[in-house]
């Protein structure tokens, strides 16, 4: 019987310990979820406050996310078209 015990409350104490360890790792998980007010034109997002922020900052701050910036190919045509060798060698790369 006492040996049942131990094991029992062996198992008790793992338990609680794993369950600790789940609570701190999804305490540390940042996720977006819903609907984002975004601006039809500027993509700024609306936060729970009424604030309009720009998107790198608010999902950077609301998620684990980070960002880096290039420029696409309809966009290096559009504003740099001047400093391309061959514009038109830059290809649409729409999605169909």
């Amino acid at each position: 019987m006492t040996a049942m015990n131990n094991e029992l409350s062996n198992l008790s104490r793992e338990l609680h310990r794993k369950n600790l360890s789940l609570q701190q790792a999804m305490a540390e998980i940042k996720f977006l979820k819903g609907l984002l007010p975004i601006c039809m034109h500027c993509k700024k997002i609306r936060d729970d406050k009424g604030y309009w922020n720009n998107i790198e900052a608010y999902i950077t701050k609301h998620s684990d996310a980070s960002f880096s910036h290039a420029i696409c190919d309809d966009c290096a045509k559009k504003f740099y078209s001047e400093y391309l060798e061959d514009p038109n060698k830059v290809e649409d790369n729409e999605e169909q």
